[in-house]
């Protein structure tokens, strides 16, 4: 099995982190099993992970239509940073899966402090927000 620091530091943006702030997303790292089926976290919820996929394979639900998939080395749970805001959509584990949790606050640590990090995220947020729109719009 990979060292979590080694597989994280394979995935984009956390390729553009330093190895001190690798260590403080990892410093509070929780591993958790879903059983397929499981519920991660349901829409309304408080955050209080981001979580990137292991192993397996994890669905978002939007009530109960599954939006998107997300698979080994992909990112889940940010769509809202900031801590206060809760969950926009549910996960589910669609097949047994492993995921790293890191602690909102650790990833907030990260995000305010890299640049090229935060960049990433909001816009891949704006993208994403785009598309949610363009579909809504149809």
């Amino acid at each position: 099995m990979i060292p979590p620091k080694e597989f994280i530091r394979g995935i984009k943006p956390f390729s553009f982190l330093s190895d001190q702030e690798l260590d403080i997303l990892i410093s509070g790292l929780e591993v958790d099993f879903y059983k397929k089926g499981r519920k991660i976290f349901k829409k309304g919820e408080s955050r209080k992970y981001v979580y990137i996929v292991f192993s397996g394979l994890v669905s978002l639900f939007e009530e109960d239509e599954s939006i998107d998939y997300i698979s080994s080395g992909e990112p889940f749970g940010i769509i809202t940073l900031g801590g206060a805001y809760p969950h926009m959509v549910t996960a589910r584990a669609v097949e047994d899966s492993i995921c790293y949790l890191i602690g909102l606050e650790k990833f907030d640590e990260v995000f305010k402090s890299n640049k090229r990090f935060s960049a990433f995220f909001i816009t891949f947020l704006g993208r994403l927000f785009h598309h949610f729109r363009t579909i809504a719009s149809e």
